[in-house]
């Protein structure tokens, strides 16, 4: 039997009574799930930038902290001249052939007529291998060197031709040993006249080479002799030659 519509009863289905509508599909969850994705795509671009920002940190630092790979630029030298030796120091050369830079030293004789003037490197010769007479005895044992000064009061001459001529004799004679010379000739030293003897002698076995020089001073007469043995002129003849020839007089003080 056909239900009575016109009695109460349950609602047929599909009818303005059949309980609440359900919402449209679509409709307030659609819209919950479109704010999760944003929030979610925000967070994942917050996340990225904070990695870019900690990767790009570290190598900012290293770039300000990294020193200069450029090198400094070299100062180019200049060039040395053809046929000169670059390595060869100038200075050094001139000390070598500049006798007031070799002969650093001033020795003034004993009696206060003289001096000289020697290498820093010579000193005074023990007794042993001087003339006691001398009052100037200046060298280098090691190396076979010496300038020895012998002073003379002109009083006791008739002249300096006849003192010149006694020193002359004594060399000829023996008594100094066997010697022969070798030349003479005439010079002069510190302006004043002067005779040069080259002399080879042979003592107590021992061949030697000697440059004795008188001097007619105007306070006296002087002997300035320069000494070494034959295996060593050619070494010692330039330096006993500048000590011999700086050979000067001391002004008599008024």
């Amino acid at each position: 039997m056909a239900p009575d519509p016109s009695q109460p009863g349950p609602a047929f289905a599909g009818s303005a009574f059949a309980g609440p509508a359900r919402p449209p599909s679509g409709s307030s969850g659609s819209s919950r799930r479109g704010l999760w994705v944003a929030l979610f795509a925000l967070v994942v671009c917050l996340l990225v930038l904070i990695a870019l920002v900690i990767v790009k940190q570290p190598e900012r630092l290293a770039g300000e902290a990294a020193p200069a790979t450029t090198a400094p630029a070299e100062t180019e030298e200049p060039a040395a001249e053809p046929g000169t030796d670059p390595t060869d120091d100038p200075d050094e050369d001139a000390d070598a052939t500049d006798p007031d830079s070799l002969l650093s030293e001033t020795v003034v004789a004993s009696d206060g007529l003289s001096q000289v003037r020697a290498p820093a490197y010579w000193d005074d010769l023990p007794e042993e291998m001087r003339d006691m007479e001398a009052v100037i005895a200046i060298g280098e044992p090691f190396t076979k060197v010496s300038v020895e000064v012998f002073s003379y009061p002109q009083e006791d001459y008739a002249s300096f031709d006849d003192s010149a001529t006694l020193t002359e004799e004594w060399l000829r004679s023996g008594d100094f040993g066997e010697t022969s010379i070798e030349n003479s000739d005439e010079t002069t030293i510190d302006g004043m006249r002067a005779i040069n003897y080259e002399v080879t002698a042979e003592v107590d076995g021992v061949n030697q080479v000697l440059w004795w020089v008188v001097v007619r001073g105007e306070r006296a007469y002087y002997d300035v002799v320069g000494w070494t043995v034959p295996s060593e002129r050619e070494a010692n003849e330039p330096v006993i030659t500048e000590v011999m020839e700086s050979f000067e007089e001391i002004d008599d003080e008024v």
